[in-house]
This record gives C-alpha cells, sequence and structure tokens, in this order.
C-alpha cells in the first residue's frame, strides 16, 4: 500500500514537472485544424502527442531546471517539483532530454510536418530558456510566437491556408496579451 502510495505520489510529481496542466494552449492547433476542415483525426491526435507530452514536457523540465534558483524565491513557482526538492535536477534532465529526443525520432520516423514544428518549437523554447529569458522585447516575441504556430500548424496539419487572416489577427492578439501581460 506504502508503495502504492509513493508511485502515485512520484506521478503526480511528475506530471507537474512536464506540467500537463498547460496542454491546453494546443486547442489552438486544433481549432487550426478543424477551421481548415482536417479530417484526420488520427493524424491530429498523434500529433498532439508528439508535440504536447513528448516536446513540450521535455521543455517544460529543462525550463525548470535552468530556472531552479529563480524558481525557489517566486512564491507560486517554489512549488515546482524542482524548485521544492521533490524531482533531482539532473533527472529532470535526463527525462527532459529523453522525451524531447523520443518526440522529435517519432516525427522523424512518422511524418515530416509534425518533424518540422517539433524542431521550430524545440529552437524557440531553448532559445527563449537558455539565452534570451532576460533580453526585453525579444523574450515576449519568442514567449508569444509559439501560440499563432499552434494556430498555423493545425491549418498546415490540414492541409488549408484559407484562414491566414485569422492567423494574423491571432497573432496580433497574442502580441498584445503577452505584452500586458509582461507590464502588469
Amino acid at each position: 500500500m506504502i508503495n502504492q502510495f509513493q508511485s502515485y505520489v512520484r506521478l503526480r510529481q511528475i506530471l507537474r514537472l512536464i506540467r500537463i496542466e498547460d496542454y491546453g494552449t494546443f486547442t489552438q492547433l486544433i481549432i487550426g485544424f478543424i477551421l481548415a476542415d482536417g479530417q484526420d483525426w488520427w493524424y491530429l491526435a498523434s500529433a498532439l502527442v508528439v508535440l504536447a507530452p513528448c516536446v513540450y514536457g521535455g521543455l517544460y523540465a529543462l525550463n525548470d531546471v535552468h530556472d531552479m534558483d529563480a524558481d525557489r524565491l517566486h512564491p507560486l513557482k517554489r512549488t515546482r517539483p524542482i524548485a521544492a526538492g521533490q524531482i533531482n535536477p539532473q533527472t529532470a534532465s535526463m527525462l527532459g532530454v529523453g522525451l524531447i529526443s523520443f518526440g522529435v525520432g517519432t516525427a522523424l520516423a512518422s511524418d515530416f510536418k509534425v518533424l518540422v514544428l517539433a524542431l521550430i518549437f524545440v529552437a524557440i523554447n531553448l532559445a527563449y530558456t537558455f539565452k534570451f529569458k532576460t533580453v526585453p522585447y525579444l523574450e515576449i516575441l519568442l514567449n508569444m510566437i509559439t501560440h499563432p504556430i499552434r494556430f498555423a500548424a493545425g491549418l498546415w496539419l490540414a492541409g488549408s491556408w484559407v484562414h491566414l487572416p485569422l492567423l494574423v489577427v491571432w497573432l496580433l492578439a497574442t502580441f498584445a496579451i503577452t505584452t500586458l501581460k509582461r507590464i502588469k
């Protein structure tokens, strides 16, 4: 019974580390896919599995390892598993690299479009985490750009760009929201 409880607690810590609660942002990709009249729901589901828990889960883990000292000082982020000392940074790093590698490898073996998207998300997020998080304006751009890319990804995966004007509106809206969030 104690081992089951410990396993449950460990699973919860890992799910928090890979920020499963943040995968809702991929609804933007689903909306783009639906608006572009995408029909292959298994294709969409497989793309989401590669991009959300694999690529983004790994990126979130690496981000938390990188930010652990700053997170320990933050009133909300100090409860994250690495900052709180619940998950070892080396373990989190291995999990992060493993998830990203598995996601990119799966995309490489299965679909060119998903591979391109995975590599774009990895490049943007690693640049943000390790280089540009503290660079004014550039950090806003890198923080917001992945949201319209998700919408564009849905259009691209469905094979239609008919809603390109909506993408431009979404780009401007996410820029405004991100900028206002930074000002606050």
